[in-house]
């Protein structure tokens, strides 16, 4: 039976949206391959690691933190049986940056601290490249620096960062991806390019793709293919969302699948044990796009208010 490592709620345990059952699950973590991240808008409970049963939605505590922990956009470092996430701020909250190394063996964790020399400091998207070298996307969002961002590389013994590539005031990337057979990392760039960034000298080249449309959970499958989830760019629009297959090299795009307009998808990740793209939709429950069937199912998580699912990850 599948199943899936979940961020949630400690306190799920108590609550009749989430059935728990410790014996449904085996002690060997190894038998997990699927991530997410949850946490609480109100912050008064902690947030945890889970186990979760795709199948029937059981969920079992793996890793617990304090309720003001807020983490996004991990990686799975299979050599060190590690998930890897950064600090996530709401705004120009006083969070503290830090990468986040957890433990799937026993569910402990240790940070490496980032830069935190300003409360606008902020980070997004970890990357782990073929020699397990850590990439970040980093942003300065006071409006007196001159609005810094970059990609950088951490040196995890000592939180150490190097400029990888430097971008104008305005230019935001989201979702670097790692193709280890070009040795660069894609991203979405402005929301409607694709770029690929070459992480020895980094230098980029960016691809359009339609601007009607904004672009996000890029992601590859075991045979480098691309996808993601495009919606209309404009609120009065009457284009549909979608999954795609983007091509890496000249941004072209294949529909795979067409989405009912009310379909927002967030914190996609490809899952080789189904073949299958998971996400999260609107913040509580789990969606899932058959690669095969070119079927999608969906499964709520959880229905107490206040509860945000994050994202996916998968090893």
């Amino acid at each position: 039976m599948n199943r899936i490592f979940t961020f949630w709620l400690a306190s799920c345990l108590l609550l009749m949206s989430c059935t728990t059952d410790d014996t449904a699950f085996p002690t060997d973590n190894e038998d997990f391959n699927v991530f997410t991240f949850v946490y609480s808008e109100e912050g008064t409970v902690n947030s945890a690691v889970l186990g979760l049963d795709i199948v029937t939605g059981t969920q079992d505590t793996i890793a617990s933190f304090d309720p003001a922990t807020k983490l996004h956009d991990f990686v799975y470092n299979s050599t060190t049986n590690t998930l890897i996430g950064v600090t996530k701020k709401d705004g120009y909250d006083n969070a503290a940056n830090a990468l986040y190394f957890i433990d799937l063996s026993d569910g402990s964790f240790t940070t490496v601290m980032l830069d935190n020399s300003t409360p606008y400091m902020y980070y997004s998207d970890v990357v782990l490249d073929a020699t397990g070298t850590i990439y970040l996307f980093k942003s300065d969002f006071n409006q007196y620096s001159g609005n810094l961002h970059e990609v950088v590389s951490v040196n995890v013994a000592t939180g150490t960062e190097t400029v990888v590539a430097s971008y104008n005031e305005g230019v935001f990337l989201a979702d670097l991806t790692y193709d280890e057979q070009q040795e660069k990392i894609f991203c979405f760039l402005q929301s409607f390019y694709m770029q690929a960034i070459d992480i020895e000298s980094g230098e980029s080249i960016e691809m359009q793709l339609n601007s009607d449309y904004t672009y996000s959970g890029l992601l590859t499958n075991t045979s480098n293919a691309y996808f993601a989830f495009k919606k209309a760019r404009y609120p009065d629009s009457d284009l549909s969302p979608a999954i795609v297959q983007l091509d890496e090299f000249n941004g072209g795009e294949t529909v795979l699948q067409t989405l009912a307009s009310s379909i927002t998808l967030k914190g996609m990740a490809y899952d080789s044990y189904t073949n299958a793209i998971l996400a999260i939709q609107d913040d509580q429950t789990l969606f899932t796009f058959g690669m095969e069937t070119q079927n999608t199912s969906t499964l709520v998580l959880s229905t107490t208010p206040g509860v945000v699912y994050e994202e996916v990850i998968t090893k």
